[in-house]
């Protein structure tokens, strides 16, 4: 009677532990959750903000600098125009974040809190910015070369 009780315990238990694996495998099939859309991009003029990977590919996207003569300042639309001998003339657009410094021999040298209306057209500036929308992350106004 013992020897029985054990054979059917062995039995169920066999039996058991693949009902329970089963289980456990249609537990773990659950629908993925679904893909989220990038919001539809508004009639704004600026361009996207920038990521420093690339969208089509899974390299990095590092800032450039150009070094020009401001050719035009909208403080409306939030651009400047940067004049450089070698590539022409660029449009470049601000935003919140970009930084606005001075050299301290530029004519802007002794002004602390800079803002787009202080750049005027003829100044000699360098431009940092992102590549793949021409963003710009800091305008820095240079000395004028002599």
């Amino acid at each position: 009677m013992r020897l029985r009780k054990i054979l059917l315990a062995y039995a169920l238990a066999l039996v058991a532990v693949p009902l329970t694996a089963a289980a456990q495998v249609t537990t773990t099939n659950v629908p993925a959750a679904p893909t989220i859309a990038p919001p539809p991009r508004g009639s704004t003029t600026h361009p996207p903000s920038h990521s420093t990977m690339d969208a089509t590919s899974d390299t990095y996207v590092t800032t450039r600098s150009l070094s020009g003569e401001v050719r035009e300042v909208n403080i409306g639309e939030g651009y400047i125009v940067v004049s450089d001998p070698k590539r022409g003339s660029t449009r470049f657009y601000v935003g919140h974040k970009t930084r606005y410094k001075a050299d301290k021999d530029s004519p802007l040298g002794g002004k602390k809190k800079l803002t787009l209306e202080d750049f005027q057209q003829g100044q000699t500036v360098k431009v940092t910015f992102w590549p793949q929308n021409f963003s710009v992350t800091e305008v820095r106004v240079r000395r004028p070369k002599s």
